[in-house]
């Protein structure tokens, strides 16, 4: 029961913020600190970079600043990437709630067939996945 919660709330929080505690005892409190500092500075760097080049061209979405810096097959490679990490992401829940909720379910009110991984990973995709994906 406790991997169970354990899956569920690593899922909300985020595998980064949970493997923190790892990284510093592996790298060392100091130096993991720094690693982390100047990590949090480049990436807001990167961001910055982006943001100002996006004003420059006057360009609204990262879609179309692809496009200004690759050409055609720069906003489709990104439409491409961004749909793949999307999708990789909805599989990956769904994997986690097909393996933590029927789990949590039987311990909770007991066995039944409603509860199985096949019937609560296809009523999770059909009535919360599915709605959500055909949002315009």
């Amino acid at each position: 029961m406790f991997g169970a919660y354990f899956n569920f709330v690593n899922s909300l929080i985020g595998a980064g913020i949970l493997g923190m505690p790892i990284v510093l005892r592996d790298a060392g409190f100091l130096l993991g600190c720094i690693l982390l500092c100047l990590s949090g500075v480049v990436i807001d760097h990167g961001v910055v970079l982006i943001v100002d080049t996006a004003k420059k061209v006057k360009k609204h979405s990262y879609e179309e600043l692809c496009q200004e810096a690759f050409g055609p097959a720069g906003f489709y490679i990104c439409n491409l990437l961004v749909g793949v990490f999307a999708s990789g992401c909805m599989v990956a829940y769904i994997i986690m709630v097909g393996d933590t909720v029927p789990y949590v379910l039987v311990s909770t009110f007991g066995e039944s067939q409603w509860f199985s991984r096949t019937f609560i990973v296809l009523a999770v995709s059909t009535v919360l996945i599915l709605p959500l994906s055909l949002l315009k």
